[in-house]
């Protein structure tokens, strides 16, 4: 017996000794891993505030100082059972190598993970209590007798091994149905309930202390799934306002063509009207001067008649208020033309301001896009960065802002559309301003066809012009045997027919017509004289 205690008393340092050096090494794991983790928090880092920046720091700090508290309290504990039997040693070793082994390489939480560690926990606790009654010589429960722990067996002569005193099981082989009715057992007494909840504690401890790499595996692979999904829904987003940035600058294209399109009609415009202006005066002076030169050379011709005179007036008169009335009317569509042609450059420029509107809306939207959801897309992250405990809620908070943004770039399709159906809508007034146009094409047309018509009837009054010459050469051929009429048509009538003929040879115009009506009244005049 006093042999068998003192190899435990030497095996027990040994055990100790590689239980610290075990938590050791998992303490470098983890600041190795905490230092490696620090460049990719660093990225994250520069894009916020040096407020920020410190908040993170110590937060890290923070978590480190936690850890090592975790770890010095396990190490003490460890400490602590250098003194106890082998029975608590095993139980201890058992726990450290089942904590680590659960979930070790697992990319995500798994729901069951905290119930096997629960159980590992309260089975270590059970296992401590059954350890001290066997000390105190208590006898055990019959419930906890599978839960016990084989003591280290040793070997007789021969190579032949004792009796076991119980049975032994392996820890990850006890269920939860054995489990439970050794832990009612030691319900019944206080003590022995005592006992059990500060093993418990104890194994709460060591377990955390064995379980901080793992966890802080899955924590970093949770961070790096978080962080990959916000660089995808960032870079769709830089997508997304690189396609608008491409849109408006096709925009402003589109507005300067149109500009320069208004700037060109109104140059038209102004070109046609000092044409028409230039060609009217023409006109006008031409008429102005051709009637002068025909009112002269009447009244040089029929001077001697008074009655010729007055009629002649009227008829200048008549002649005079019809070219008013026609000259009046080349005002009225002149002034028509310049009204249509100012109208349609005011509604280009207001198509043009409501572009220019259009293309600054769009801008604000594209901003406001930009700087609200991408700044409450880094809050998130870095709320999520300072509350690793709450990672599902995160999660869900993620999914949200996600819905917030589609939503979002819903809103901003249907404002393309609209901007779309303006475009379109502006097309159309281009379309009846280029009917207006044509319409304005159709008076020219129109105009034309009436000074084709005038100078019809101008040929119609030239040829009955000729027909009245014949019939005066027969009337005064006719009358030419009176002895009373004979001086008075031998001294006008041949003067007055070439004064008729070459006014209208020099004429050749509208005024034309009021020769040949001063003519058939002088005619009139000497027939009513004759008969």
């Amino acid at each position: 017996m006093a042999l068998s205690s003192a190899k435990r008393m030497a095996a027990l340092p040994l055990f100790t000794a590689s239980v610290t050096h075990s938590l050791f090494l998992c303490f470098l794991l983890f600041t190795t891993l905490c230092g490696a983790e620090s460049p990719t928090s660093d990225l994250l880092v520069h894009k916020n505030s040096s407020s920020e920046d410190v908040d993170l720091v110590s937060f890290l700090q923070s978590k480190s100082s936690q850890h090592d508290i975790v770890f010095m309290e396990a190490v003490q504990l460890l400490e602590s059972m250098r003194s106890s039997p082998s029975c608590n040693r095993m139980a201890a070793s058992e726990l450290v190598t089942s904590c680590q082994s659960i979930g070790g390489k697992a990319y995500s939480i798994d729901p069951e993970t905290y119930m096997i560690l629960e159980h590992t926990r309260s089975l270590y606790a059970a296992r401590l209590a059954i350890c001290e009654l066997n000390g105190a010589g208590t006898s055990i429960p019959p419930a906890c007798l599978p839960v016990t722990i084989q003591p280290p067996q040793k070997k007789r002569i021969f190579g032949l091994s004792p009796k076991n005193k119980f049975p032994t099981n392996g820890m990850n082989s006890i269920s939860s149905q054995l489990l439970e009715p050794c832990l009612k057992s030691l319900e019944s007494r206080p003590q022995w309930w005592t006992s059990y909840s500060n093993s418990r504690q104890n194994a709460f401890i060591i377990c955390q202390a064995a379980r901080i790499e793992i966890e802080k595996e899955e924590i970093l692979n949770l961070h790096r799934s978080v962080v990959e999904s916000s660089k995808k829904l960032d870079q769709g987003l830089q997508e997304a306002l690189r396609t608008a940035a491409a849109e408006s600058s096709q925009h402003r294209a589109f507005v300067h063509e149109v500009e320069i399109m208004n700037a060109r009609v109104v140059h038209d415009i102004e070109e046609t009207r000092s044409y028409f202006k230039a060609v009217l005066e023409n006109v006008f002076y031409d008429i102005e001067t051709r009637a002068a030169s025909v009112v002269s050379t009447v009244v040089s011709v029929l001077g001697g008649v008074q009655a010729g005179a007055t009629a002649l007036d009227k008829n200048i008169q008549n002649v005079s208020a019809e070219v008013n009335k026609l000259q009046y009317t080349f005002r009225g569509f002149l002034d028509e033309m310049l009204s249509r042609s100012e109208q349609v450059t005011l509604a280009h420029q207001q198509n043009a301001v409501t572009h220019n509107e259009l293309a600054l809306s769009l801008r604000f939207k594209l901003e406001s896009l930009l700087q609200d959801d991408i700044t409450k897309l880094f809050h998130n992250v870095e709320a999520f960065d300072t509350s690793l405990e709450w990672l599902s809620g995160r999660f869900r908070l993620l999914s949200e802002q996600e819905l917030s943004i589609s939503e979002r770039l819903r809103d901003f399709e249907t404002s393309l559309k609209e901007f779309q159906l303006k475009a379109e809508s502006l097309q159309k007034v281009q379309l009846q301003q280029s009917e207006a146009v044509e319409v304005q094409s159709r008076l020219q047309e129109r105009l034309q066809n009436s000074i084709r018509i005038s100078q019809v009837l101008l040929d119609k009054v030239s040829t009955t012009t000729a027909n009245l010459q014949v019939m005066i050469d027969e009337t005064a051929a006719r009358y030419k045997g009176i002895p009373n009429l004979g001086p008075f048509l031998g001294a006008y009538s041949s003067w007055a027919v070439f004064s008729l003929l070459l006014s209208l040879i020099v004429s050749h115009n509208v005024k034309v017509a009021l020769l040949i009506l001063t003519i058939i009244g002088v005619f009139c005049l000497m027939t009513t004289r004759i008969l």
